[in-house]
């Protein structure tokens, strides 16, 4: 498949007729390993303007998704490869519920937000591979980030934030 590189994380299918098999799979574990972000993707749309998004994501273990919620917008997780827990928080940063996803004990294998709700994904396996659905046009203006979650690169904060939902998540389960 031949891809166009926008940065270390996003790529862009160009072929006409988009296919996602295990060498894309390997390809965004890879990606997301090297990455310093530690994710990357395959945009199967051709164009931020475009009204249908599909993507496959790899997310690393050792990165953080800052909690988040898309105006707007809904978005669905169908499971490639791996496991994860999609943690869906109150306004005031309380875990409020958690989605298993991937291998193990729960198997689940798809959601979709259908609401904006503020969420993060804690990556349980090496990786996690999933194919990702939202509508576009992609506007950065349209996500907004808890206020309440360090940002990307606050090292000892994001440390002392992902401790403590651990604690919750755990309790939940």
């Amino acid at each position: 498949m031949k891809l166009r590189k926008i940065n270390d994380d996003v790529y862009y299918a160009e072929d006409a007729l988009v296919r996602w098999g295990p060498e894309e799979i390997e390809f965004v574990r890879r990606c997301a390993a090297e990455s310093p972000r530690r994710r990357a993707r395959i945009c199967g749309h051709r164009d931020p303007t475009d009204r249908l998004h599909e993507m496959i994501i790899g997310l690393d273990r050792r990165g953080y998704v800052r909690p988040h919620k898309h105006r707007d917008r809904t978005e669905s997780f169908h499971v490639f490869a791996g496991s994860a827990d999609v943690v869906i928080f109150d306004e005031a940063g309380a875990v409020r519920d958690v989605v298993m996803l991937g291998d193990g004990t729960a198997d689940l294998r798809y959601y979709r937000m259908n609401t904006p709700e503020f969420h993060t994904v804690l990556v349980r396996s090496p990786t996690f591979v999933v194919h990702e659905t939202s509508l576009g046009p992609f506007d950065p203006n349209d996500t907004e980030f808890a206020a309440w979650a360090p940002k990307e690169g606050e090292t000892d904060q994001i440390a002392a934030f992902l401790e403590r939902v651990e604690r919750e998540v755990a309790a939940r389960k």
